[in-house]
């Protein structure tokens, strides 16, 4: 009877083990996408404003009076 606890147990721990795993890919892929979304959004961000930044010295480097 011991064997068969001791068995069930392993078998309980083997399984909890693979679902901690299982969390740390779930939260590591969350991270990454996270990273990545922030990454983008301020290349974005820059491409957008470094665009207006030189229309802006455009603007006040013209030759009109």
């Amino acid at each position: 009877m011991k064997t068969m606890q001791k068995k069930y147990a392993m078998l309980a721990s083997n399984y909890l083990k693979g679902a901690e795993e299982g969390q740390a890919i779930a939260e590591y892929s969350v991270l990454v996408v996270l990273f990545v979304g922030t990454i983008l959004m301020m290349v974005t961000l820059l491409s957008v404003f470094s665009d207006y930044g030189w229309r802006i010295l455009n603007l006040i480097g013209s030759d009109f009076p």
